[in-house]
């Protein structure tokens, strides 16, 4: 895999982390630990502080670990896995399904 492709796949997914961990906290929060009269949509509005932290740290760590972990061979496709995808799904017979 090429260090650029890995860093690629690093970012998107240090971004669909922070993101579901900032909607999963917040509305845990707001489901078994808020006060009184707190809505779901302010849980969210108070937690924007540390999302933006926690989107900093991940799109800067996520992605160099994937380049890191790519550029000394650590991250591979295996070409068993890869080539039915490419290819197109084989039935079993070795016909391809389109």
């Amino acid at each position: 895999m090429h260090v650029a492709t890995a860093g690629a796949i690093g970012a998107a997914s240090g971004l669909i982390s922070s993101l579901l961990f900032y909607l999963s906290t917040n509305a845990a929060f707001w489901a078994f630990a808020s006060h009184e009269g707190t809505t779901l949509a302010q849980a969210y509005v108070d937690g924007l502080p540390f999302l933006r932290y926690t989107l900093t740290g991940d799109l800067v760590t996520a992605p160099l670990a994937c380049a890191a972990a790519a550029a000394i061979g650590l991250l591979t496709i295996d070409a068993r896995v890869a080539s039915p995808i490419a290819d197109g799904i084989s039935n079993g017979n070795g016909r391809r399904v389109d």
